[in-house]
């Protein structure tokens, strides 16, 4: 059995921002996963000692990804009323 490498491209301790973000880089057309959400939501003491909720991409799409995380944090994609 071949498994695949993932990057991680953002680790937060909030599960719900993880699949924001997840969902802003699927629009981008890039294919996020994300790890050890319901570790942290079942014991989210112990969310530093694993390195909190993760946001992965496969290695090829990193750049792309840390690009609109950049834009992200940035505030390039606002909430317009």
């Amino acid at each position: 059995m071949k498994y695949k490498m993932l990057a991680t491209v953002i680790a937060t301790t909030d599960s719900i921002e993880a699949h924001i973000i997840r969902g802003r880089l699927e629009a981008e057309g890039l294919h996020p996963s994300v790890a050890f959400e319901h570790h942290v939501r079942m014991n989210w003491f112990i969310s530093n000692a694993i390195g909190g909720v993760r946001v992965q991409v496969p290695p090829s799409e990193h750049a792309q990804a840390m690009a609109v995380i950049d834009q992200i944090n940035n505030a390039y994609y606002r909430r317009i009323l």
